[in-house]
Parts: C-alpha cells; structure tokens; sequence
C-alpha cells in the first residue's frame, strides 16, 4: 500500500543497505563534483557552509568542509539522511589503517564528536574512544553527534514542492474522476507558488552554499508521491486507459512543480549566500541518454531553471575554469551530462 502522507512516504527506512547501495552508485560518479567543491573550500576558506539537498552525502567533500568551516548546514528534507549519511563519512582507511575525519588536529573534534576522547593515536588517526562496529567497520560504535554539523530537516524550495505534497491526500481522496483531481493539482500548485518558507539559516551568513543536482530531482518529486496515491485511488488499469487522454495535463503539473521548487531553490539560495564574498556551487543534469543509446536529449525543464537564477546570480569562471565544469556519468539506465557553475549574488 502506498504511503498516504507525505512525511510516511519520506521517513522510508534508511538502513545500511540503502545506504550502501547508494554509496556503491554514487560516489565514484559523484567524485568530480566532490574535487570541484573542495578546490573551492581550499582556495576561499568558507567558515559557514550550507549543503542543500545533502542526502547521503556521496557528493560533499566532508574531510575539506570539516576542516575549514566553523559552522556547516547539512539540509535535506528526508528525515536523518543526513545524519546517516554524515556518520557512515567519518572513517574511511588510508595506507591500511581505519582513520576518523573527526579525529585531527586541524578541527576542534570536539565540537563534532561528543564522544571524541584524546589522546589522537598514530597511525591510524583515531581518539581513545574508536571502536569499529561490527560487521560495519565505516562507523564509530561510540559516535555521538556535536554542536556541528547543524542537521536541518527542511524543504529547500521555500517550503512549495512539501507545501504540495501535503495537500494530495485530501486532493486526491475528493476527487471523481482523474481529470478533476489533474484539475485541482494545477489549482494547487499555482497556490504554492505563493509559499514562502524560509530555511532556519540566516541570511547573508553563507559563504559557500552547494545545491549538487537538486534541482534535477525536481521533475521526479513530489509528482511520483502524486502518481503513487492516484495508482492507490483509480487503479494502475484505468491510468494507463488514461494516459494519452491526460498527457497534457500531466506535462502541466510537472512542468508547474518542477517551476516552482526551481524558483523556490534559486531565492532561497540567493537569501542565504553572503552578498559581499558568498559563492555557490551548483549543478544540474542538462543531458541524459537511456539504455545505452548514443542519443541525448535535453533534461526537461533545465533552461528555464538556469533563467531563474541568472536573475539572482552571476556565473563565474575564475574560480574553476568552463572546460573543467562539464563531467557525465553513467549509471544502468542510461548516461547523465552534468555541468557545475561557480555562482556569485548579483547586488546591483
């Protein structure tokens, strides 16, 4: 049965075999993006960081962000992905020796590990309270959160793709026939794109924010939370005796939502992000083949996306030049062409 509320259907089980698997599919895919943001710490010395969207953290150069924020923002609005995410980066192994990030000299661990303990021991880089749980040697038994990082559990477009959401089980559970309840989703949304959520980060306080492929998620959710309570009400057979009827309004609702959480993104990014030093870095899925074709086609929605922001920011090649900003890659249902920017807030 499909989850009827929204905060059901983001609290799916994290355990460690979902985050193993995205481990396994993202992280070597997602290195560039991780060398990129860390060229970026290195050279500018961010002391406040904000990760948007951070999910399980394959594309955050956690050891670089440690070592030169003060204060780091982890925001993801699926509840403790972050957390799960940041706990199972902390110890990785180098020349043979497990080693936790949390356990230098050049952070204040405590601040990141209540439970850090001195002495640092060598080689393997690890406090007097290491101990390896079993059967998962990626984390610490007695790890225990610190004042840093701050986890927030928020939507990162001012609050309208969750304000949606929210509203499709009694949407959809009024509705008499599927068209009323496209009808009404359009209403909806339109509605949304009032909302105006802001995260619990002030603004102006960011020096770096990174938004790494959020905004491609955006033509997947909340309409698959949509799609799913439609199946639930109407039934899989009379969708698909549907379809062609409801494509217009279909492509409708997702190019509205997809607008919307976009529009959302870029402003609260913008509001966030330091005016006078502030940069950020973001990147989106411009091109995308399926099932190993040699074939791309345009991602839905993305220069419409890039309009949006470059009403709020300026793109900057200086930091990281073009030729560097483009990577792909694949995963088994087809190849992604990804490009990264370096924004910095227009202030005219």
């Amino acid at each position: 049965m499909a989850e009827k509320k929204w905060g059901d259907y983001l609290r799916a089980p994290l355990t460690p075999e979902k985050f193993s698997r995205s481990r396994a599919t993202y992280l070597h895919p997602m290195r560039v993006h991780r060398d990129l943001m860390e060229r970026l710490a290195r050279r500018y010395h961010p002391a406040r960081i904000a990760c948007l969207g951070a999910g399980f953290l394959n594309d955050i150069p956690l050891e670089a962000f440690i070592q030169e924020a003060e204060t780091l923002y982890l925001v993801d609005w699926i509840p403790g992905i972050a957390r799960e995410g940041f706990a199972g980066s902390i110890i990785d192994s180098k020349d043979d020796n497990l080693r936790c990030l949390l356990c230098d000299d050049r952070i204040a661990t405590g601040r990141y590990c209540a439970a850090f303990r001195p002495p640092i021991r060598a080689p393997e880089q690890v406090c007097a309270s290491f101990e390896p749980m079993p059967g998962r040697e990626n984390l610490c038994v007695h790890y225990a959160p610190g004042d840093q990082p701050n986890f927030l559990e928020a939507d990162i477009t001012l609050g309208r793709g969750g304000g949606f959401a929210r509203r499709l089980e009694s949407l959809v559970a009024r509705g008499k026939t599927l068209r009323q309840v496209f009808q009404r989703a359009l209403a909806e949304g339109k509605r949304c794109a009032r909302i105006e959520e802001e995260m619990e980060i002030p603004a102006d306080s960011i020096d770096l924010v990174t938004a790494s492929m959020v905004v491609s998620q955006f033509d997947h959710e909340p309409y698959a939370f949509f799609a799913r309570l439609l199946a639930e009400k109407f039934g899989m057979e009379k969708m698909l005796e549907n379809e062609e009827h409801l494509r217009p309004l279909v492509e409708q609702l997702r190019s509205l939502l997809f607008q919307i959480q976009a529009e959302g993104l870029v402003r609260e990014m913008y509001r966030i992000v330091n005016k006078t030093q502030g940069r950020v870095f973001f990147s989106v899925e411009f091109f995308r083949s399926l099932n190993g074709e040699d074939r791309y086609f345009l991602v839905h929605e993305i220069p419409r996306a890039m309009e949006t922001i470059a009403e709020y920011f300026q793109f900057e090649f200086e930091s990281i030049p073009a030729e560097e900003t483009i990577t792909t890659f694949s995963q088994n249902e087809g190849t992604s062409v990804v490009q990264c920017f370096v924004l910095t807030p227009i202030t005219d």
